[in-house]
């Protein structure tokens, strides 16, 4: 699975104003890479992240997955795209409120036409991994912010996507959960050869990634390869 975007520019108008949002942004993340994100609050950042996930449409520029460009897929087929290949992990949790927290997993496996008792021996193995196996039979609203995260977390690996796009993943977790979380996607994606990019406001997890970009005023202006 490959991952590039070529000359990607979002723009937004206000009236007669034009807002750059994404300015001219090329990038290639190879398999098993794990890229951090970095860059001022407003600087496009989790636009860019939309537009790779193909949530989101580029003004101009392609986005390629795997040797595919998403702008000419249609709607249907994006949906199958994001569906099967794509793991979103976002600020918020989006939770069903009115799922049980297995279900919460149980449901991606319905929507994908794959389920079955190893389905859901899947998506148990998958919470206890995250330390809510005795929240299995819970509501949202009985978890805490940082419990809450980590369901999301584990419905985003639920149908083994081959990329892993993850929005501030430790925003509701203390340090060591934080660290523990992107400790885990950073493990799935190299041992399983994997796309993962991560935007971050936490510098304490930078040193897992492979490598960090930052962005500012809607620009890649720095790459950075991370020693290990």
């Amino acid at each position: 699975m490959s991952l590039v975007l070529e000359h990607v520019t979002k723009v937004y108008t206000d009236g007669p104003k034009e807002f750059k949002a994404v300015d001219d942004i090329s990038l290639q993340v190879h398999p098993g890479e794990f890229v951090g994100v970095i860059g001022p609050s407003g600087s496009g950042k989790s636009t860019l992240l939309s537009i790779t996930g193909a949530l989101l449409a580029p003004t101009s520029g392609k986005v390629l997955i795997d040797g595919k460009d998403a702008a000419k897929l249609s709607e249907k087929a994006l949906t199958a795209l994001r569906l099967a290949k794509i793991g979103f992990i976002f600020q918020a949790a989006h939770l069903v409120p009115y799922l049980k927290i297995r279900d919460q997993l149980n449901v991606i496996s319905v929507i994908a036409q794959h389920t079955g008792k190893a389905q859901e021996k899947h998506a148990e193995a998958l919470l206890s991994h995250f330390g809510l196996a005795h929240r299995l039979d819970n509501y949202p609203n009985e978890l805490s912010g940082g419990e809450r995260q980590r369901v999301a977390i584990a419905r985003a690996l639920m149908n083994d996507p081959k990329i892993i796009l993850a929005d501030e993943p430790t925003a509701s977790l203390d340090s060591k959960r934080g660290r523990d979380v992107v400790e885990t996607l950073s493990k799935e994606v190299k041992e399983r050869n994997k796309v993962g990019i991560m935007v971050t406001h936490d510098e304490r997890v930078l040193d897992l990634c492979d490598r960090v970009i930052m962005i500012k005023d809607g620009k890649l202006v720095q790459t950075e390869a991370i020693q290990k």
